[in-house]
């Protein structure tokens, strides 16, 4: 990767309203088509299967700079990105009725259930994510906190090398990534517009910040106010830690919360701290 497209992708922080009321934010974007590791793989098929993964993460990042050298933007409108996409995994979320995925899903529960005081129709979900997840004209954003996709947050791929930047591997990537550009973008859609609660996913272990998502509590000044035991799981508790701005200047609700999907946080829990935030 060349500064260039680098500065294209920092460039982009997420999909939906410039103007939202609600934010879901992530560490960064994941990467559709992505092979993941058997049990009992060889070292040959590991290796195989991340020279092909290295190669699907390549295309997405020349898509994605493709679309924004011709319309450079902050803010992509999802359904308008994916369905124009060459690749069949992004293009099917969205193809004629559309596809489940699985993350989406649980944010439409999280953004029908805030509109709806914490109902949601399963059977509505899909409609929902086709028409109205991630649109410039919904009431939310799903933001971002680094630039550049991956398929987990502890991977490094050789394409995500700028060498003229410094950036040589997973270390200096995580030091580098929140650039001054990337922190102003995202200050200004948070504190400076109509924002009333932000979720904060994927940031928890059990009552705990991770150590890569309390980089977004100290770069936008949070400081912890309350804790929120929203259920329980077979592994323990599920919690929600809640936060606001040390300056307390803008009043927005702000929690970190376990991932949404795969099993993290249950149906039970998610109406739980939809009434917490209501309040």
């Amino acid at each position: 990767m060349n500064e260039e497209q680098f500065n294209l992708l920092d460039n982009h922080i997420g999909y939906g309203s410039s103007k939202p009321k609600f934010i879901i934010m992530g560490l960064e974007e994941g990467v559709a088509g992505i092979v993941s590791d058997k049990k009992g793989d060889s070292h040959d098929q590991k290796q195989s299967n991340r020279i092909q993964n290295e190669s699907t993460i390549l295309a997405n990042y020349n898509q994605r700079t493709d679309i924004l050298t011709k319309s450079p933007s902050n803010l992509l409108d999802l359904r308008e990105y994916h369905v124009n996409h060459p690749s069949h995994e992004e293009r099917s979320w969205f193809q004629g009725d559309g596809k489940p995925q699985k993350t989406w899903q649980w944010y439409c529960k999280l953004l029908v259930g805030l509109n709806n005081n914490g109902v949601w129709e399963n059977e509505n979900l899909l409609k929902y994510q086709v028409e109205k997840l991630g649109r410039r004209s919904s009431d939310h954003s799903l933001l971002e906190f680094f630039p550049l996709p991956r398929p987990k947050n502890g991977d490094w791929y050789d394409c995500m090398r700028i060498q003229s930047m410094g950036i040589t591997d997973k270390k200096a990537y995580l030091k580098s990534m929140v650039t001054d550009k990337r922190s102003s973008l995202l200050n200004n859609i948070i504190k400076k517009g109509q924002v009333k609660i932000m979720v904060i996913h994927g940031s928890l272990s059990k009552n705990h910040l991770k150590t890569s998502h309390n980089k977004i509590a100290v770069h936008l000044k949070l400081e912890k106010l309350e804790e929120h035991l929203l259920g329980k799981k077979s592994n323990g508790n599920i919690y929600a830690l809640e936060y606001g701005f040390k300056d307390n200047n803008k009043k927005i609700k702000i929690f970190f919360i376990p991932f949404l999907g795969n099993g993290a946080i249950t149906n039970e829990s998610l109406k739980e701290l939809i009434g917490i935030m209501n309040l």
